[in-house]
């Protein structure tokens, strides 16, 4: 039989394991519920960020829309025909390929170029109709752009839609069918998609698909309907009518439109124009004419249907082929169709980051209507790499690319079908890869226009001198100088049909027309030169009074080739720039600025733009250093057994010596698992897990050892080393439990704060600074100590107390804050009184004190380490405290509370009413009040004051901005000196300007602590 201390240590080495083993089981089940994601997506972060080894394919080159450019071209969008030299520049200089990451979803209208020289008197819109102005047509400039680089555009979906899901679809069918049951259960799974994304209740009972899908037949029926419908069973009320309505229009209008469409395929290939009035005519009797809510319906699903059905004409392949890794999406943002119909190909751009907003995965295939799509860079990728659906092998949660003349690249997928992106290294998006900004592009384009403007006044000038009646032999070559920009034009048109032999014909033309104008030009200047006499006009020369009219336009036409050649000038550094980015590289256009809202945390960058995540994965696929991971199965292996051999060195070994392994264990761990093979191999092996088997059961076995083996030697005498105070020696001394024991429970917590004394303390020295402090700090303390505050720690030059602690109840905690606070005031003031007395220190005349108070829950117990560790409290109210003292300096106060502590005063203390504010590290706004005083002892003066102020608040949160302006301005008229009425008045004459969101809380934002 073992001894009673054998068969003890026994017992507790058992619970030890067991203990271990549980907190193991504990990590794991963490672990595969997903809780330890967001911590292991930290770890892969840094990892991209710090040890990796990926870098930028050489052959990407992005042009970006920065803000620079935003700055010298306007804000955006820019007009597309200003658009279309970013697309086909960075071709003509030799980009292999075009990424555009810019939408066009819509037309744009066509406008009259306004005369340079047109009046401020004159009306734009006459100006507009005026049809002998010359007109840009953007869609159609932009078009010929993509054409001429063979872009690559881009496009967005939707996982949730329901007029335009399959499933609704589907409900549609069985209604017309009339399946009630099949239609119920398809609106039910649209149902039960909803309620994934929408968590208001009220909204989510307002979508309503399977009445949706009702309204939908009633409307294929007659498209007409309107009010009328709200008189059909089952009886739809207003509210889902003015939500659904035109939505379900649209779905029927674009399901007759299919299906007009399906029955005859050649009415595709008839222009847009025709097919439109003639598909109205089979929905209506009325004057297509007429602007009806049927036309505008018909317009939009005609736009959707031709537009989806370019976007989606060449997919990288057959949609059944990827089904195992293509999920199906409800709708698409298509390409407006006279883009996409000349693009290579469209993609979409859609970006699904994770639950903390940051982008790390990218979703390559998805499908829509039995429609192949692919991620924008991927698409770009297939064509770069050679791929075709022969060269690709598609297996649950991988793709398998074999490219021309390249090692075949293994493509890791999770459940969803997405890839990691292989986020190359560098902190810096903007040094990832070469960037040139918009504005070189649109330099050399603008330079351009101005040769082409100097050539046609060179020409025009031309044939005003040629065409003079003094001189008609060359009267014929100025007519045909001036047909220049009508064959020009003809060349242009007859390049867009596809036609390159009219087009040679056309330049050639244009070529003999420019050399005879050139060979009169001389002959006239010739003539010119000889000198005027008698027989000028029988020898063919100019008459005498018109040789200075001639030289005056020679003149002229002489100073715009010199125009063109400084313009010539400029034009060759930047072509021999732009050639030297774009030459045989891809090219990536898309948004840079940050005013544009394409900026999205990536793992290197909290904020970096989309098109940053297409150079990603089109730079790892062309380099073909791709990112895997680990899987759960093995993840959980690995973190078991480093659980269990944790736990057994834990119970086995000293706890010094098993914390020094583990902590060598962890470190290994972390250094090669995580650190060196992702720089070696760039794979991602789960660092949380293991890491979390491994100090979480060491660190219970260590507490348990700690509270049961040999821990009570050692209670009495830490508690009692922490406190030195009276009160709190006593409370141990009765109860050593209170000094362990932590419970959440509701405080009021202080903190104060030396205005300046930062700049004071640089300028008197390090000696008088300790004097100063010491004596404020001093008399601050007796002060909370009198009132029975907790005097937590001191800060710098600012101390932080609380008020009803767990061992020293206290229910008056918010009376005895204030309290304290007007006292520190006070205080403050006597120190003043007896150093000007005595003639002391004349800097505590520069000495101001503020003070944030704030009650609210809190954890109040004992935090810190085995060795040291402080009695505090901890939660939103202290933090809330902190950064009311910080708002004294915003506000111009010296003593600001939070709403909950004026609760619980019960009107002993006077306050002004501040209105809300957006604390840092806070979702919820903060009541906030300026303590004035006690009840009865605060002049009448500044409580009007404060009257005045608490009006003006209340019309900033009714939004009654005028009203606002006019209540601040008065307290400025009594206070011109007060920031709070100036701040706010700033902020109404924002909002008046600027209104904020419906969902504005009324509360100004405080960005800092």
């Amino acid at each position: 039989m073992l001894p009673a201390v054998t068969r003890r240590q026994f017992r507790q080495n058992l619970a030890g394991v067991a203990i271990g083993l549980f907190a193991t089981a504990a990590v794991l089940g963490a672990y595969l519920s997903g809780a330890l994601d967001w911590l292991e997506k930290m770890t892969l972060d840094l990892r991209f960020s710090y040890t990796n080894s990926m870098v930028a394919s050489p052959e990407i080159a992005l042009l970006d829309v920065s803000d620079r450019d935003l700055e010298l071209v306007g804000r955006w969008p820019w007009a597309r025909d200003q658009q279309a030299p970013l697309v086909a520049i960075p071709a003509e200089f030799g980009a292999r390929l075009v990424l555009v990451d810019l939408t066009w979803l819509e037309p744009e209208a066509i406008r009259s170029v306004t005369p340079d020289d047109a009046d401020v008197s004159f009306d734009p819109a006459e100006l507009a109709a005026d049809v002998t102005l010359p007109r840009v047509q953007p869609d159609t400039m932009l078009s010929q752009a993509i054409a001429g680089a063979h872009a690559y555009l881009a496009y967005h979906y939707a996982d949730v839609d329901i007029e335009h899901s399959e499933s609704f679809s589907r409900a549609v069918d069985a209604l017309l069918r009339g399946e009630e049951a099949e239609a119920r259960r398809q609106a039910d799974r649209i149902q039960e998609r909803l309620r994934a994304h929408i968590r208001d209740k009220s909204e989510l009972d307002l979508q309503r698909p399977l009445d949706r899908a009702r309204l939908v037949v009633k409307l294929l029926g007659d498209p007409e309907l309107d009010d009328e419908l709200a008189a059909h069973p089952p009886g739809w009320d207003e509210e889902f009518l003015t939500r659904a309505i035109e939505r379900c229009r649209e779905a029927a209008v674009r399901r007759r439109l299919v299906e007009w469409f399906d029955a005859d395929p050649a009415r595709w290939h008839r222009p847009p124009h025709e097919l439109v009035r003639a598909f109205y005519a089979t929905l209506t009797s009325r004057s297509y004419d007429d602007d009806t809510r049927l036309k505008r319906a018909l317009l939009q699903a005609y736009r959707e249907v031709l537009s989806f059905t370019e976007t989606t004409r060449r997919p990288l392949g057959p949609a059944e082929r990827f089904a195992a890794i293509a999920p199906a999406v409800d709708v698409i943002e298509p390409v407006y169709f006279t883009h996409a119909r000349v693009a290579q190909r469209c993609g979409f751009s859609t970006f699904e980051p994770d639950r903390d907003g940051t982008v790390r995965r990218l979703a390559l295939l998805r499908t829509h209507r039995g429609c192949l799509l692919s991620q924008l860079g991927f698409s770009v990728a297939w064509d770069a790499l050679g791929l075709t659906p022969e060269r690709v092998s598609v297996e649950p949660g991988r793709l398998t690319l074999r490219p021309q003349g390249r090692p075949p690249l293994v493509i890791q997928l999770d459940a969803a079908g997405r890839m990691l992106v292989p986020w190359v290294r560098g902190r810096e998006w903007t040094r990832q890869f070469d960037h040139l900004p918009a504005s070189s592009v649109l330099e050399l384009h603008q330079l351009r226009q101005a040769r082409r403007h100097n050539d046609a006044e060179l020409r025009r000038l031309l044939v005003q001198a040629l065409s003079h009646p003094g001189l008609p032999r060359f009267h014929e070559v100025a007519r045909l100088l001036g047909q220049v920009d009508s064959l020009a034009a003809q060349r242009e048109q007859a390049q867009r049909r596809g036609d390159p032999q009219l087009a040679a014909w056309l330049e050639e033309q244009t070529g003999a027309i420019l050399a005879e104008a050139e060979q009169a030009e001389r002959e006239l200047r010739r003539l010119l030169d000889s000198a005027a006499d008698a027989a000028s006009v029988e020898a063919g020369r100019p008459p005498p009074d018109a040789a200075a009219e001639l030289r005056g336009l020679l003149a002229d036409a002489d100073a715009y080739r010199r125009g063109n050649a400084v313009v010539d000038a400029r034009i060759g550094p930047v072509q021999s720039r732009l050639r030297k980015h774009f030459e045989g590289r891809i090219c990536l256009v898309g948004y840079t600025a940050t005013a544009l809202a394409d900026m999205r945390p990536i793992p290197t960058h909290p904020s970096a733009p989309g098109v940053m995540a297409h150079a990603n994965l089109l730079s790892g696929l062309l380099t073909g250093r791709l990112v895997r991971w680990t899987s759960a199965a093995n993840d959980t292996v690995v973190a078991a057994l480093c659980g269990v051999l944790v736990t057994l060195v834990s119970v086995g070994l000293r706890p010094r010596l098993a914390a020094l392994l583990v902590l060598f264990a962890a470190a290994a761990y972390l250094a090669i698992a995580g650190a060196l093979v992702f720089w070696r191999w760039s794979y991602w092996i789960a660092l949380t897990p293991a890491t979390a088997a491994m100090i979480f059961p060491f660190f219970c076995v260590a507490v348990y050892r700690y509270v049961f083996v040999d821990f009570e030697r050692r209670q009495l005498s830490t508690a009692l080393s922490q406190y030195t105070s009276r009160q709190i020696a006593k409370q141990v001394a009765d109860n050593p439990e209170l000094c362990r024991r932590a419970e959440t429970r509701e405080v009021t917590a202080m903190f104060t704060d030396l205005r300046g004394f930062t700049g004071i303390s640089e300028r008197i020295g390090a000696e008088r600074t300790q004097k100063i402090l010491n004596a404020c700090l001093g008399r601050f303390t007796e002060v909370m100590l009198r009132h029975e505050g907790m005097v937590n720690k001191f800060i710098g030059d600012g101390i932080f107390a609380f008020w009803n602690p767990v061992i020293y109840p206290q229910p008056d905690h918010a009376g005895r804050a204030c309290d304290t606070a007007l006292d520190l005031l006070a205080a403050l003031d006597d120190l003043r009184r007896e150093q000007q007395r005595a003639g002391g220190d004349r800097v505590f005349d520069e000495l101001f004190v503020r003070i944030g108070l704030a009650t609210g829950k809190a954890v109040v117990g004992p935090c810190g380490s085995e060795q040291k560790y402080d009695y505090t409290c901890i939660g939103d109210s202290v933090n809330v405290a902190s950064r009311l003292e910080a708002a004294n300096k915003f506000f111009g106060t010296q003593i600001l509370v939070n709403g909950s502590v004026l609760d619980h005063v019960n009107g002993r203390f006077a306050c002004r009413a501040l209105g809300g504010v957006q604390v840092k590290g806070r979702q919820q706004a903060v009541p906030v009040y300026e303590l004035l005083g006690r009840a009865g002892q605060v002049p009448r003066e500044a409580l009007e004051y404060a009257e005045l102020f608490g009006r003006g608040v209340q019309h900033i949160q009714r939004r009654a901005w005028p009203a606002a302006i006019e209540t601040f301005q008065e307290c400025l008229g009594r206070r011109p000196n007060d920031p709070a009425a100036a701040s706010y008045l700033a902020a109404a004459k924002a909002f008046l300007e600027t209104p904020p969101p419906a969902d504005w809380s009324g509360a100004l934002e405080l960005t800092g602590k």
